[in-house]
């Protein structure tokens, strides 16, 4: 009797076997109640967080430490949504982009690349796109404030067909959304005009749409090749979203709020006459995204933008902290220098959210992913007694996986191929792949037994207390 081969699609996100442990895991989702999940790490990430999107009512956000992660980790879920990930403008997993260009540098940020994140924006608050299941962002996307969610929608608007919409109007609603007027349409965020064409690159779509006027009425509207510029296929309708933040939103003038930032930096006159009139012009030129906050009254955070009862799922919240604290050291130092060359810029508060209020958030979320145990499973190990050594609080069983890591779960940070005292018993140079997490000594493993059998005459040269035995805090004699 043949055998039938085994199945090569991913599995369904909806099943999910009786008693497993991510059924508490999707409670806590569905019920906003608080739970720790242990062993995410790899695919199997993206495998919970599928789960949880697709049972969850409410859309699931999650953070990842850069961009490379947030990509990485969308790419998982969608997999196991039975998905490819696609551009912000369909698909169930949606990733907010981050301007990977600081608003101090001597680089302009990558206007693709801020096109999309408006593009990811849009379709949070646009009632007419199909809303996504899981919304992945990284630290710096997280931390970057944008334009608030009322002002942004005053500037999106939609063209179907039949509509009746002047030639005049139609050019002055994309010069409000920040649009390029070129010549030949190629790269998102411009738009050209020819007779009762308008060709327009929205930040979001694949290929530029080209709108045809009858008179005062859109007759045709048909996605066209920008390289060939032969029209595709025909569309019925094309959403309009701006495609930079440089767009005024405040009825403040932008010559005062200039000329403050100016004496805050003591720049010289003719610096700041230079960027008043090239803001009175309209004109883009470098340097504009270090005042991006001027455009606006206020600038609001990510989060803002997440629809009503959006559940967090949060991988190692401190971990996460960390990173916004060590991008924002990197944030003032570069306001500094800006300030230093005597550089019309906005202050570091006005571009990115404080460091407490995004840790509050983090901390926050109900469902933490780690590398222990779920919480009530780590609590019915302390009443049963059978609770690890120097777990503490935390009340870690011993065995929290199935390949028996040592007792503690604390990194080592002194295993090197020059020393031998808290070397693994390996023939390989320098940690294995099984020895990278580091324990205080057992006889029950000897990942991380010491060669030498008797105790240093002195711990300055060890670990001083995260992995050997011999040095729990303080040097051990040999006396």
């Amino acid at each position: 009797m043949p055998v039938r081969p085994a199945s090569t699609h991913p599995p369904r996100a909806s099943t999910i076997v009786p008693g497993d442990p991510l059924e508490r895991v999707l409670t806590a989702v569905r019920e906003g109640s608080d739970v720790r999940l242990v062993g995410a790490v790899g695919g199997f990430r993206g495998y919970a967080l599928a789960m949880a999107a697709s049972r969850a009512e409410a859309p699931v956000f999650a953070v990842a430490p850069d961009e490379a992660s947030a990509r990485a980790l969308a790419g998982d879920a969608a997999f196991f949504l039975g998905a490819p990930l696609r551009d912000a403008c369909d698909g169930p997993v949606l990733v907010v982009p981050e301007i990977d260009t600081s608003p101090y540098a001597d680089a302009a940020a990558d206007p693709r690349t801020m096109a999309l994140r408006l593009a990811a924006l849009f379709r949070l608050v646009d009632s007419q796109s199909e809303p996504p299941k899981l919304i992945v962002a990284s630290v710096r996307s997280l931390r970057r404030r944008v334009i608030p969610p009322p002002q942004f929608q005053e500037l999106c608007t939609r063209w179907d067909e039949g509509d009746e919409l002047p030639r005049e109007a139609a050019i002055a609603a994309l010069q409000r959304a920040g649009y390029t007027r070129v010549d030949v349409v190629e790269d998102p965020g411009t738009y050209a005009v020819r007779g009762g064409v308008i060709d327009l690159f929205v930040g979001c779509a694949r290929f530029p749409t080209r709108v045809e006027f009858d008179d005062d009425i859109i007759e045709r509207l048909r996605l066209f090749d920008p390289e060939s510029q032969r029209s595709l296929r025909q569309v019925h309708s094309v959403a309009i979203h701006p495609v930079r933040e440089t767009v005024a939103t405040t009825s403040a003038s932008l010559r005062t709020r200039v000329l403050a930032l100016a004496d805050a930096a003591l720049a010289p006159s003719s610096k700041s006459r230079q960027i008043v009139d090239n803001l009175e012009q309209g004109l883009e030129f470098f340097g504009v995204e270090a005042l991006t906050p001027i455009f606006h009254d206020t600038m609001a955070p990510l989060w803002d933008y997440l629809p009503r009862g959006t559940r967090w799922v949060i991988e190692e919240p401190d971990a996460l902290v960390g990173v916004a604290e060590e991008q924002a050291q990197e944030t003032a130092e570069q306001h500094g220098r800006a300030l230093a060359e005597r550089g019309v810029v906005a202050p570091p508060e006005q571009f990115f959210v404080p460091e407490a209020d995004l840790g509050r958030r983090l901390r926050a979320a109900p469902v933490v992913l780690t590398r222990l145990l779920v919480e009530g499973e780590a609590a019915e190990a302390d009443e049963s007694g059978d609770r690890s050594e120097g777990a503490g609080s935390r009340g870690m069983p011993r065995r929290a996986g199935p390949n028996r890591q040592p007792r503690s779960g604390r990194r080592c940070g002194c295993r090197s191929a020059r020393t031998s005292r808290c070397g693994p018993r390996s023939r390989r140079r320098g940690p294995t792949a099984a020895a990278r997490r580091c324990a205080r000594w057992s006889t029950r493993s000897a990942r991380c037994r010491p060669r030498r059998p008797a105790p240093p005459a002195t711990s300055a040269s060890c670990c001083r207390g995260r992995c050997c035995w011999w040095c729990p805090g303080e040097p051990r004699s040999t006396a």
